[in-house]
């Protein structure tokens, strides 16, 4: 199970945040919500 973390951000009150991720169970659970299509210009 492949586990990614995000670089540390620090806020401006000094308070420091990390995220950690994985896509263990990933699972649509409503496939309306995304759309594919494509943009011409």
């Amino acid at each position: 199970m492949p586990i990614s973390n995000t670089s540390v951000v620090t806020t401006a009150d000094f308070t420091s945040q990390e995220g950690f991720v994985s896509v263990y169970a990933n699972k649509i659970i409503n496939s309306k919500l995304y759309v594919r299509g494509r943009i011409t210009v």
